[in-house]
């Protein structure tokens, strides 16, 4: 159900607020994507090093099986290619080959799921800042 609110604006007129975010109480135990508790496949995905979208991101993704179903097996298998996108006489770079449909599916994910899915991003780039 969603739930609905006022703010105040700085100029004292209202601003409606509606929302349907959900805390997420057992992270480890829920889906991502469906984001019901539940028994979940937990893919771990390593950072590559250089590269574009995954440098130095290592993070996890908990999905059901109903979830997991939605997807490509293959993308889990993290098949790592040479990234033909940069100049090979530059720079020497890997990607995930399927690195788009994973971040276009992570990207479709609720808010909650796609925080908890970028969280541990955020938390490997604090330790090597």
């Amino acid at each position: 159900m969603l739930q609905s609110t006022k703010l105040n604006n700085s100029d004292n007129s209202t601003i409606p607020i509606t929302s349907h975010h959900i805390a997420i109480q057992n992270p480890e135990n829920t889906c991502f994507n469906c984001l019901q508790e539940k028994q979940v496949h937990k893919i771990h995905i390593p950072a590559l090093g250089h590269n574009d979208k995954f440098k130095f991101f290592s993070t996890r993704l908990n999905l059901c099986l109903e979830c997991l179903k939605q997807t490509n097996i293959n993308w889990w298998k993290l098949e790592i290619v040479e990234d033909n996108t940069q100049d090979k006489d530059y720079w020497y770079s890997l990607r995930y080959k399927y690195e788009k449909e994973i971040l276009d599916f992570v990207n479709q994910m609720p808010i909650e799921g796609r925080e908890l899915f970028f969280r541990d991003m955020e938390m490997v780039q604090m330790l090597i800042s």
